[in-house]
């Protein structure tokens, strides 16, 4: 077969096309069976060998056109036209007719041309455009990888779906560095919160578990040795007589027992801080049930209305009637909001007497209506004799309201309210237990059941009926902070936090719940946590002097005084003559040795509740300090005229009873602090002084060894055992000590003089000497003259 391509234009093709019979036809079952049928269903009108000769056609003809038809494999050349332009024109052709088009210029004269460079050409571009985007394929699979991109939605990087919030491994070693560094500088909240931050993004990761797990155990750590530290005794003090320069030391003492003091006498000094917090809290308390008196006035009123309308479908004359015992009503709330009640009293009992007796719903409705406003009015009127006769009148037709609807739970609530402002709790349970069962989704109802089980102590009882109300209510937020109340009565700490968040976090404005709360910490010893607590009460009420009061607490229990002065100075600004927040500044003042600024807030406290022993007492220390005994002498028998059981005050008027040489009247007060606390080591040292004093030395032996026993490694208490010993003339027992002394500390010369006298008198002149010299080698100024005497008089 000949290969030479005719020279033909596209008419002259179209002209040979139309002249030759189609060889080809597709059967029409093709289009119906797809693809894989198509293959069998193409029908030849030339014999077998032709047949042979076929192919199916290319993908890119498949692909213009959906049905699929074998082809020859060659055809005649077309010549050097443009065959592509002749294909795209044919195949929109094919494409109207729902049929496979082949081109005339396939078949030539009766035999498939042979366009063996249109092919190469074909195939050139095909191979350029797949390697291009081959190429792109591959760079952008690449720089995903690398960079941690997705391609087509396919994660890249490490496989694992990379994204936004992913740090590098560089950025997780850089913080993971940075958080042992702050735990090792004890900064341990830091640490933790970088850590929680790589935790974020991988829970799983080991070593930052691990960190995690160590840093919180150092953490807990220095928690309980700082705890240990805290709870370590503070050493003991015993004035000297002929030592008043010592009184800095005493200071300090004298600070650790007046802060034990305070601890035994909290319960006292917080009483009026309760009241005042009570007061508040009922203010708070009836406001809030005001307001829910009016929501469930309201929620009533739609009831009320509701049930009107049926009734009035029912009987056009009844409506009248009820138009007018709604008028009477409204007429008598507006006298009401205006304090007009004698004419608000006027329209409710015109109303009464519309009521009709055979409609029972309406007129016990009516009248527990009625019975509420009055109710409500109570509550909110200040006269005392006003308020009576509102809540009277509200119980009477709470009681009639009753024998038509002995349901009605706004009566029984009416009834059960005046029941517990006057305090007959029986009743208020019975009548509230009652509204709260008719109407279970009332919060009003819950909240004052829960206010009068708290009020007997039924707290387990009045937990649920805070939580009920607040579920029937979540904005209700005070039932919450009752809810805390009573769990920190049944000694659930926790949860009573918990409760209280909840609280604020309907109202983050609530005052009285963040004071709640800083109190709760700190009775976790959360000091960090209740510091946060009081500055957001004062971020919301810079005046809150029971905030400003407590915040220089908690500073001054962290030894941060200078903090502490700060906020007692603060609430001092809103409440000048507090005896509490003075005299806990004057206790700042003190722990700072700032004596002369401490004395005149100890005075103003003393002042201000002349009947307070602890401040009579802190007078007392403070002018003892400062060096004025007979301010220090009055003060300290003030506080025991008030508390005569005063330790403390006993054991200081003591001890400056016998300074003053007024022995017997030492005795005494000693004594008494000896019988109230055996086991206080200053009482009972004290009162050994005062016996030594009296030079009744077996007395002062008795107790100074009592004293020993209960603080064994005490010198000062040692040597006047010894003294003692040698004053009775028991030299043997007198030296033991003295040498006990020298053992333990080898500076102290006066044991070495006193030593050497008792030898002198037990006529042991060799050791005499050898301890004097020592004096004069150790300090040759240290009682010089004396000591000189004595070496003379044994040798």
């Amino acid at each position: 077969m000949s290969t030479k391509k005719p020279n033909l234009n596209k008419e002259q093709w179209n002209q040979k096309w139309d002249k030759e019979p189609v060889r080809y036809k597709l059967d029409k079952s093709e289009e119906k069976e797809g693809p894989k049928s198509r293959k069998s269903s193409l029908t030849l009108n030339e014999p077998p060998r032709r047949t042979a000769r076929s192919v199916s056609a290319s993908k890119t003809a498949a692909s213009a056109d959906k049905s699929t038809a074998s082809v020859p494999k060659t055809a005649a050349s077309a010549g050097k036209k443009n065959i592509n332009e002749q294909s795209a024109s044919d195949s929109q052709a094919g494409t109207a007719k729902k049929q496979s088009f082949i081109p005339p210029f396939f078949y030539g004269s009766g035999e498939p041309p042979k366009n063996e460079d249109g092919k190469k050409k074909l195939l050139t571009v095909l191979s350029v455009v797949g390697g291009i985007v081959l190429f792109f394929l591959i760079l952008f699979i690449i720089l995903s990888s690398v960079r941690g991109c997705t391609l087509f939605g396919i994660p890249g990087g490490n496989g694992k779906g990379a994204s936004s919030s992913s740090i590098s491994a560089t950025e997780r070693a850089n913080t993971l560095a940075l958080a042992k560094r702050y735990a090792d500088r004890g900064e341990y909240e830091r640490a933790m919160d970088l850590l929680d931050q790589l935790l974020i993004q991988n829970a799983d990761d080991a070593e930052i578990l691990q960190l995690s797990d160590d840093i919180l155990a150092r953490k807990a750590a220095q928690a309980a040795g700082q705890k240990n530290a805290d709870a370590a005794p503070g050493g003991n003090f015993t004035l000297d007589a002929s030592e008043i320069e010592k009184a800095v030391d005493r200071l300090a003492e004298e600070n650790a027992r007046a802060a034990r003091e305070n601890a035994k006498n909290a319960a006292a000094l917080a009483e009026v801080m309760k009241k005042q917090e009570e007061l508040s809290r009922a203010e708070e308390e009836d406001r809030a049930a005001q307001k829910k008196r009016q929501e469930q006035a309201a929620a009533e009123e739609a009831k009320r209305k509701a049930y009107e309308k049926e009734l009035a479908k029912q009987n056009a004359e009844l409506q009248k009637l009820i138009t007018r015992i709604n008028d009477e009503v409204a007429s008598g709330k507006a006298g009401l909001l205006s304090g007009r009640y004698n004419e608000a009293s006027a329209h409710f009992k015109n109303a009464d007497s519309l009521l009709p007796a055979n409609q029972k719903d309406l007129s016990g409705g009516k009248l527990a209506e009625i019975a509420g406003l009055l109710s409500a009015a109570a509550q909110n009127e200040p006269d005392k004799d006003k308020k009576n006769a509102l809540k009277k009148e509200a119980v009477d037709y709470a009681e009639k309201s009753l024998q038509f609807t002995p349901d009605n739970p706004v009566s029984h609530y009416v009834l059960g309210k005046a029941a517990s402002d006057a305090k007959d709790y029986e009743t208020a349970l019975k009548e509230l237990t009652a509204a709260a069962k008719k109407d279970s989704s009332n919060a009003l109802y819950f909240y004052e059941l829960g206010k009068v089980q708290y009020a007997v102590k039924k707290y387990g009882e009045a937990r649920s009926s805070f939580e009920t109300a607040a579920k029937a209510d979540p904005g209700f937020y005070q039932a919450s902070f009752n809810a805390a109340l009573a769990y920190n009565r049944l000694g659930r700490l926790d949860e009573a936090i918990a409760a209280l968040r909840k609280a604020l976090a309907v109202n983050a404005q609530y005052d009285t719940a963040w004071l709640q709360l800083a109190r709760f910490q700190v009775q976790k010893n959360d000091n960090t946590g209740a510091i946060a607590s009081y500055k957001k009460v004062l971020d919301i009420d810079s005046t809150n002097k029971n905030a400003l009061r407590e915040l220089g607490s908690v500073y001054g229990s962290q030894q941060n005084y200078t903090e502490a002065e700060k906020y007692f100075k603060r609430a001092l600004s809103y409440a000048d003559t507090d005896p509490l927040t003075n005299y806990n500044l004057s206790t700042a003042l003190f722990a700072q040795n700032k004596l002369e600024d401490a004395l005149p807030y100890a005075q103003k406290a003393a002042a201000s509740d002349p009947k307070n022993a602890v401040y009579q007492y802190n007078c007392g220390l403070i002018n003892e300090l400062l060096g004025r005994f007979d301010a220090a002498v009055s003060a300290y028998a003030s506080a025991l005229k008030i508390d005569p059981n005063h330790v403390k005050a006993n054991i200081n008027l003591g001890k400056l009873c016998a300074d003053s040489g007024d022995t017997e009247r030492a005795l005494a007060h000693l004594t008494k602090a000896v019988s109230l606390d055996k086991n206080s080591f200053e009482a009972v040292n004290n009162l050994a002084g005062a016996y030594l004093a009296k030079k009744d030395y077996d007395n002062a032996i008795t107790y100074f060894v009592a004293a020993l026993k209960l603080d064994p490694k005490n010198e000062t208490a040692k040597m006047n055992l010894a003294s003692a010993y040698a004053s009775s003339k028991n030299f043997d027992a007198a030296k033991t000590v003295y040498l006990e002394i020298l053992q333990r500390n080898q500076n102290n010369l006066e044991a070495y003089v006193e030593l050497a006298k008792v030898c002198i008198a037990l006529q042991d002149n060799q050791n005499a000497e050898k301890y004097l010299i020592t004096v004069q080698a150790k300090d040759g100024a240290f009682r010089k003259e004396e000591v000189s005497a004595l070496l003379q008089s044994v040798k």
